[in-house]
């Protein structure tokens, strides 16, 4: 009964304010740096622009099943091929898949695309939103989440996904760059990773059970390996990483992005 309690719990409001305060903000930003708002289908033929499992639906005029988007990343990319070069869209997305802390089934997601720009650019793209968002909202980018106090001022860190699960672990993955390698490196340190396909899964799991719930102050991951970024490019100097970053504030993932191929 959420509307007993809007009516009940101020800070429930609240809540829903500092939301739309963000969402219009992060639309200013965008739309004052050039990006071009659009819209793109949300019944699609075929689904992709991430992992995940799509709600099926049926269409009865065509006589043929749809699926609820689960990303937008694929028409985007057709805006740019189309000569469009920038565009974004802050759009409902669905995935059917569990519901925690941090998923849902239908949620909102900011997706952008810079033609001639690189990992970099997008870097200050997100520190830039998170500061315009923070000070609109809350009017500080000292911000306190559940029992973190969280300083949102920007440069924010960046850290090396091998040298966080290095730090963490002390399991240097290109040391063990294979899957039986890294499984033995696993079970001899005694640490619990549930066994997968292949190396780049095993990697996945390392990080988000040892790394990912100790990043508080806002964290740009980057050198993402090669075998778990199949669309972005590979670092100059380096072809086991890619230029890929995901974005991590008081131990959960709030953005990701890479230096497309």
């Amino acid at each position: 009964m959420r509307y007993l309690d809007l009516i009940v719990n101020p800070e429930v409001r609240d809540t829903f304010i500092k939301r739309s305060k963000m969402i219009t903000f992060m639309r200013n930003y965008l739309n004052d740096k050039g990006y071009l708002e659009v819209e793109t289908p949300v019944l699609q033929p075929l689904y992709g622009g991430a992992a995940a499992e799509p709600f099926v639906t049926h269409h009865n005029k065509l006589d043929r099943d749809m699926y609820l988007r689960i990303a937008d990343e694929l028409y985007l990319k057709r805006l740019l091929v189309g000569g469009f070069e920038r565009v974004y869209e802050i759009s409902k997305d669905f995935r059917n898949e569990g519901v925690d802390a941090t998923h849902l089934p239908e949620f909102t997601m900011m997706e952008c695309y810079q033609a001639f720009g690189d990992l970099s650019d997008m870097m200050k793209v997100v520190e830039d939103i998170f500061v315009e968002c923070a000070t609109a909202a809350c009017g500080t980018l000292q911000i306190t989440y559940g029992e973190h106090t969280v300083d949102l001022t920007p440069p924010f860190a960046r850290v090396a996904m091998r040298d966080a699960i290095l730090e963490k672990t002390g399991i240097d993955i290109y040391a063990d760059d294979t899957f039986d390698a890294l499984k033995a490196r696993i079970e001899e340190k005694n640490l619990r990773v549930e066994p997968q396909m292949n190396w780049g899964k095993q990697v996945e799991k390392l990080f988000g059970a040892y790394v990912e719930p100790t990043l508080i102050a806002p964290t740009f991951v980057i050198d993402f390996p090669t075998e778990i970024s199949p669309f972005a490019k590979k670092k100059p100097g380096d072809p086991r990483v890619t230029e890929r970053f995901e974005i991590y504030v008081a131990g959960a993932e709030y953005g990701n992005a890479f230096t497309e191929l």
